[in-house]
């Protein structure tokens, strides 16, 4: 009779990581290349990394509250409500993909 073997179980990533991991993508003092390795094919969003870097650098502070992330597979989703000089907004879904071992925003 064949058997199966499961998979190594995959540590969901923490609020802190998640805010952590946001809170890194609109920092104006953090580079596009540090920034696309953090998003799932982040080398092909450099151009628009670079363009939100520039237009962040004056923009103020935004911040992320993150729910608990839920996880599916390699894939987490956790609502996030986004805070700007020009407001809240409602909390929406966001999802981080497992890649390497380092979990990127989707």
């Amino acid at each position: 009779m064949p058997t199966t073997t499961a998979g190594p179980a995959v540590t969901a990533p923490t609020v802190a990581e998640l805010q952590t991991s946001l809170q890194q993508l609109v920092a104006p003092d953090v580079d596009a290349a540090t920034k696309a390795a953090a998003v799932e094919n982040g080398q092909a969003r450099l151009t628009n990394l670079e363009t939100m870097t520039a237009a962040l650098a004056n923009y103020g502070a935004i911040t992320f509250e993150v729910s608990e992330p839920t996880v599916a597979g390699e894939t987490s989703t956790a609502d996030v409500a986004i805070a700007t000089p020009r407001g809240t907004a409602a909390p929406a879904p966001q999802t981080w993909v497992l890649i390497d071992g380092t979990w990127k925003l989707s």
